[in-house]
């Protein structure tokens, strides 16, 4: 008698043993994964210092970004205040002043800013960087442009 086998059958049951054999490695790494779990953790129980030494580690490295990011905080801070210290030094009038310009005023103490505010014969007052100057209007002469 011949035997025949059913292509299908011989699929069918490897298809099953190759499922079964899936399946008890599957469950064997599980196993595996949480006997390795176990261990660490008694190996941390066991061993405090390599737990602390760790704990130390991390606090060091955030210690440290601390320090970066707060030197940087400051850095930008002291040249964001050079920045504005320069631009209102700028803006301020006794270091034009101290640049070589004057301020001419009335007698009512109104800041002449055209000839034209300003009379023949007028007291006038002109600061300086270094003091005032009273003088009276002589002439006048007009630039045109």
């Amino acid at each position: 008698e011949i035997a025949f086998f059913d292509v299908r059958e011989v699929q069918n049951r490897l298809a099953y043993l190759r499922h079964k054999a899936d399946t008890a490695v599957t469950r064997r790494i599980v196993y595996l994964e949480n006997r390795l779990d176990i261990l660490k953790k008694s190996a941390e129980l066991h061993s405090p210092m390599g737990s602390l030494e760790e704990k130390n580690v991390r606090l060091q490295r955030l210690s440290d970004r601390l320090q970066r990011e707060m030197t940087s905080k400051i850095d930008n801070s002291e040249n964001r205040f050079k920045m504005l210290l320069t631009r209102l030094e700028g803006s301020n009038p006794l270091t034009l002043l101290t640049n070589g310009y004057a301020m001419a005023q009335n007698s009512a103490g109104e800041v002449i800013t055209s000839v034209s505010e300003a009379n023949i014969g007028e007291r006038i007052e002109i600061t300086l960087s270094d003091g005032r100057i009273r003088a009276d209007v002589v002439d006048i002469e007009v630039q045109n442009g």
